[in-house]
């Protein structure tokens, strides 16, 4: 995972803490949820969820199902972080 990036924050863990500290970590979003897949036998839902993955970070996670009734889409989640964000004044 040493040059993984997040998709919405396009940053990598070993750069922004360090390979020992970062090592193995990624949270993961069901971009299309698992229950879902109706009318599907487990075989098929379980290899049609694996395409639907995106790598997130944790608080991108939690923003992203912060309401459980209208969860955030990403390019929406993208858009603020880009207009509002800290990390993007740091990282001009």
């Amino acid at each position: 995972m040493k040059n993984f990036y997040f998709n919405i924050l396009k940053f990598n863990l070993s750069d922004f803490y360090g390979g020992e500290i970062s090592k193995g970590f990624i949270e993961i979003y069901h971009t299309k949820p698992i229950f879902t897949y109706e009318n599907e036998d487990l075989e098929s839902t379980l290899g049609n969820a694996v395409k639907n993955l995106t790598p997130v970070c944790s608080n991108c996670h939690r923003m992203i199902h912060r309401n459980w009734n209208k969860l955030v889409e990403i390019q929406i989640l993208i858009n603020s972080i880009n207009a509002n964000g800290v990390f993007k004044r740091f990282n001009r």
